[in-house]
C-alpha cells in the first residue's frame, strides 16, 4: 500500500495541473456537499427556533362561503376572530 501511495504522488508530481484540478474539484465537491447538508439539517431535521411545543401548532384559515375553499387570513383577521370568540 505504501508503494501505491508513492506511485500516486510521483504520478501527480509529473502533471501538477491535473493534480491541482483534481484537488480543486474534490475540495469544491466536499464544500458544497457539507453546505447543502448543513442547510438541510437546519431546515428539515431541527425544530424552528422560538417554538416551544411544535406539536401544539394549528392552522387557522378563513372559508369562502360561496366557493367552499379555505384561504389564509391576515393577522388582523386572526385578532378579530380571537376577540369575537373570547367574548362568547
Amino acid at each position: 500500500m505504501i508503494q501505491d501511495f508513492k506511485y500516486a504522488l510521483r504520478s501527480l508530481s509529473r502533471n501538477p495541473i491535473f493534480a491541482l484540478g483534481a484537488i480543486a474539484t474534490l475540495s469544491l465537491g466536499i464544500g458544497v456537499n457539507s453546505s447543502i447538508f448543513s442547510l438541510a439539517n437546519a431546515a428539515l431535521f431541527r425544530p424552528m427556533p422560538g417554538i416551544a411545543a411544535p406539536s401544539e401548532l394549528v392552522w387557522v384559515s378563513g372559508l369562502w362561503r360561496d366557493r367552499g375553499r379555505s384561504t389564509g387570513m391576515s393577522y388582523l383577521e386572526f385578532l378579530d376572530y380571537g376577540n369575537q370568540s373570547s367574548e362568547v
